[in-house]
């Protein structure tokens, strides 16, 4: 019976305690606030960089799908993995393994150098400055867009 008397007093207490919850925060994590410098741009250039290392996208996923599907390159072990196989002699389903997640990350890399594009419009800074640190983002858009 004490228990349980201990237990009531403990969750009266709690739901009275929390009964004027308010939110104050110190602090967001928004593009909105992070673009103030040219470096700041460079940063957020970087980020979509640091995307096209991941092996998704730069590693043998690209380069051998490339590879496969032209004609100076053959699987020559026919034991190998069905999803290579599939691009040797041109049978690629859309779950392909060696596709599906490249296209996700190519998408990730332009939505990065977007937000690069769209935070350097923040930036009050001379244009010979702010624009050559723009421009890779631009490039990297365009490469991708292009790929």
């Amino acid at each position: 019976m004490k228990t349980y008397k201990y237990l009531f007093l403990l969750v009266g207490l709690s739901i009275l305690g929390c009964s004027d919850l308010e939110e104050e925060p110190i602090g967001l994590l928004a593009p909105d606030g992070f673009f103030k410098t040219t470096a700041d741009i460079q940063t957020a250039a970087n980020g979509a960089y640091g995307h096209m290392t991941h092996e998704d996208f730069w590693g043998r996923k690209l380069s051998l799908t490339l590879m496969l599907r032209g004609d100076m390159v053959a699987i020559g072990d026919p034991s190998t993995s069905a999803r290579r196989i599939d691009h040797d002699v041109f049978t690629v389903q859309a779950d392909n393994g060696m596709i599906d997640g490249y296209w996700l990350r190519t998408y990730q890399i332009i939505a990065a150098a977007n937000q690069a594009i769209a935070g350097a419009e923040d930036v009050d800074v001379a244009d010979e400055i702010k624009n050559p640190v723009t421009a890779q983002a631009y490039f990297t858009r365009a490469l991708l867009t292009f790929i």
